[in-house]
């Protein structure tokens, strides 16, 4: 999503300045930018980004407008549109991927060419469905790399988005945290996503797929009346620092589809598109498979290198089976520059404008860059098209 590049420049909420402080700010702006841009990747998650030359170019136009007395409302504000309106217009271009040639095509780009890797990919996600979870183990006694997919009654739940846990002490937290520590009780305490029914509905699903009871007051179940014979089980349980995988037991394989069943009659009867939502979540999490890739290899850097292409391979992928696919090579930047002058002279404000004029100038360096390897004619067409494109949002 391009619009993570450009919509959040957290440099123009700084403090007004005038222009006699233009080089205090340009340093200020510059020593920032480093983290700016880790903070960037934190939040595209899955998604690509390019933070290049484009990203040094946004913000030293940034500083140089702040220099200028821009508004630090309305010049974020005009990025903040002239970006979400090409994001738009991208979505409805883009092209689903069907099939497993297409998911082949997107591992090959993102592992590298390699050929091996591209198989793997494709040959998990037809095991495990869209809806399913890939996750990479290493260890030094493999010299291949194989997938063990769950079989037909294995299922997870993917918990994500954690809020804070209700009613627990720091007393008991830090006694539970000791006693891990010391290998006398095996237990995590994992943050409960959602809120109200939504999340009761969640907890319902869990503890039907783990064979648990549901403890809830509403039920006359209270924890502290809980005994171990209301505990659930599951055959693995994954849990990292922003999401659970549980993989249920065999013996919960009937109320899962059950359950599934269920949820599919609730939404094919509900007209509202919030809960229809919920539901296709709660559909996915419940049914999605589980494939874990095992990486081994001679040597530790021929391992780590094993793992991060199929890491990118597996990001990229999943990612484009959820938002789709667009030419590359920067040519959709160049189609969508077309679209910048329009959406500039729509802003009836100038400080609004200034902001538009920013991503029409960072807008051309990906195509430039990816052409500068052909003949010397070709791009110095793209450069007409690049320097047209800033004098019509001037």
């Amino acid at each position: 999503d391009m619009s993570v590049s450009f919509s959040s420049l957290q440099l123009f909420h700084q403090k007004p300045l005038f222009s006699s402080l233009y080089w205090n700010q340009r340093a200020t702006g510059l020593w920032r930018s480093a983290n700016f841009v880790r903070s960037i990747a934190v939040k595209a998650g899955p998604k690509r980004v390019s933070l290049g030359k484009e990203c040094r170019e946004a913000l030293q136009d940034g500083i140089d407008k702040l220099a200028d007395a821009v508004s630090l409302t309305l010049g974020p504000r005009g990025m903040d549109k002239t970006v979400k309106e090409l994001v738009k217009v991208l979505k409805k271009k883009s092209v689903p991927i069907r099939g497993r040639d297409d998911i082949k095509a997107v591992a090959t780009i993102s592992s590298g060419n390699d050929e091996f890797v591209v198989n793997l990919i494709a040959e998990a996600i037809e095991k495990i469905g869209p809806d399913g979870v890939i996750t990479i183990e290493s260890t030094f006694f493999l010299i291949s790399i194989s997938i063990e997919s769950t079989s037909s009654f294995e299922t997870s739940v993917i918990i994500e988005e954690g809020m804070k846990v209700e009613d627990i002490s720091r007393q008991v937290l830090e006694t539970l945290v000791e006693n891990k520590m010391q290998g006398l009780l095996n237990v995590a305490v994992v943050k409960c996503p959602g809120f109200l029914e939504g999340k009761k509905a969640l907890l319902q699903d869990i503890a039907l797929m783990t064979g648990a009871d549901f403890l809830s007051g509403d039920l006359g179940l209270m924890l502290e009346c809980a005994t171990s014979d209301q505990l659930g089980i599951a055959q693995k349980v994954t849990i990292i620092s922003n999401s659970t995988t549980i993989v249920a037991d065999p013996t919960t394989k009937a109320e899962i589809l059950a359950r599934i069943l269920q949820i599919k009659k609730d939404l094919a009867e509900t007209d509202n598109a919030s809960l229809s939502r919920k539901l296709s979540e709660r559909i996915a999490k419940l049914s999605g498979g589980v494939a874990v890739i095992k990486v081994g290899a001679h040597t530790e850097v021929e391992l780590e290198d094993r793992k991060l292409r199929i890491e990118d391979a597996k990001i990229a992928t999943f990612a484009a089976m959820a938002e789709g696919i667009v030419p590359g090579g920067g040519a959709t930047y160049i189609h969508l520059s077309e679209l910048i002058p329009i959406i500039k002279n729509s802003m009836e404000d100038l400080d609004e404008q200034s902001g538009a004029y920013i991503v029409a100038k960072v807008w051309y360096p990906p195509p430039s860059l990816s052409l500068s390897v052909s003949d010397f004619s070709f791009v110095f067409s793209q450069s007409e098209i690049s320097v047209n494109l800033i004098m019509r949002c001037t």
